[in-house]
């Protein structure tokens, strides 16, 4: 009998790629190491940063099952680490695949809280700066958004090294914010879902989740530490509750 593989599939948000998982992939792998690590980076972004962003979430979503299957993943167990609009991905993704599990970190939908909780409104001219400024200064914004890890000098070169490695042009950066600002759930995936979501996410209210968490009656986990980029600025924690989830 041949044993089915089990996969664990990597999603970033929104101008983010595989490299922003930082050293949370080795500690991952430690943690499973029966699972094959794959990542995918969305159009417009890491690898694939020379490609026009899709429109749509659902586009996106079958641009990462077209990977899947470009890999030879179909059959795999396949169990989705999404943050924020890799985890919109991920819902839609469910819808057209075969998926084992989900766990959604700091991620939101249009239509269940006001808008200015899926991005917080004081984080509105900070927004508009990433998108016009250079890379290097891009990332710096983008770090004191997202993690309270922002002040750390190799935390930023490594943001700054890949920004300019990989640039994300500020087209790709309003396409994939367009995408993400319009989402809205069509329906619940049939598949096991965990929400993970900080407290003191400077980004994106906790309440997206909470909000989440209640229309689909799912489990949620929620942390008094660490920003959006929990897997930076929380990553033990992160894999806590990925150990008590992630099974073959």
């Amino acid at each position: 009998m041949v044993r089915q593989l089990n996969v664990l599939l990597l999603l970033r948000g929104l101008i983010r790629e595989q490299r922003h998982w930082g050293d949370f992939i080795a500690k991952l792998q430690q943690a499973f190491p029966e699972h094959q690590i794959v990542c995918i980076d969305l159009p417009g972004n890491g690898q694939n940063n020379q490609l026009k962003s899709l429109p749509s979430i659902k586009a996106n979503a079958e641009f990462v099952n077209a990977e899947l299957s470009r890999l030879n993943l179909t059959n795999a167990n396949v169990h989705v680490v999404a943050i924020s609009l890799g985890a919109m991905v991920a819902i839609e993704l469910a819808l057209i695949t075969k998926i084992k599990s989900m766990t959604l970190i700091n991620t939101s939908v249009a239509g269940l809280i006001p808008f200015y909780q899926r991005l917080r409104s004081d984080n509105y001219t900070s927004i508009i700066k990433a998108a016009i400024n250079e890379p290097c200064e891009r990332e710096k914004l983008i770090l004191k958004m997202t993690s309270e890890r922002y002040n750390e000098p190799t935390i930023i070169q490594q943001r700054q090294y890949i920004a300019l490695d990989a640039p994300v042009t500020i087209k790709n950066f309003l396409l994939q914010l367009k995408a993400a600002a319009k989402f809205k759930l069509t329906a619940k995936p049939n598949c096991s879902i965990q929400l993970l979501a900080s407290t003191t996410d400077k980004l994106v209210s906790y309440q997206c989740s909470t909000a989440l968490a209640e229309k689909w009656q799912l489990p949620i986990y929620l942390t008094e530490q660490g920003g959006h980029d929990l897997t930076l600025d929380r990553a033990d924690w992160v894999l806590e509750k990925l150990k008590g989830w992630v099974a073959p």
